[in-house]
């Protein structure tokens, strides 16, 4: 299975594999670099829902996350309580399926 971390280092992979092509010929490959930036971008977004979401499953508060985030409790919880909440409905949908 692949891992938003895995997707992560994938997409460093070409980004240095570009910049270091850019370094050799002069050209810059900003196409390739702009788009693996974007898609690095996504996937750290991602992972960290992903993260937030195990956070909060593990009783952690909206203030102890918006802390680490270094915004306010309210803020952290409009920018995840979507995916949160989404996340939390699939589990309880789960754990009805499976009884």
């Amino acid at each position: 299975m692949t891992t938003p971390i895995d997707l992560i280092r994938e997409h460093l992979d070409v980004l240095e594999r570009s910049v270091e092509r850019t370094r050799a010929d002069g050209e810059v490959e900003w196409r390739t670099v702009m788009s693996t930036t974007e898609r690095i971008h996504s996937e750290l977004a991602r992972f960290e829902g992903v993260l937030v979401n195990f956070l909060r499953a593990s009783g952690r508060s909206w203030t102890d996350i918006g802390d680490q985030l270094g915004v306010s409790r309210q803020a952290a919880w409009q920018r995840f309580h979507v995916a949160v909440d989404e996340a939390q409905a699939e589990a309880d949908r789960l754990d009805r399926a499976s009884s």
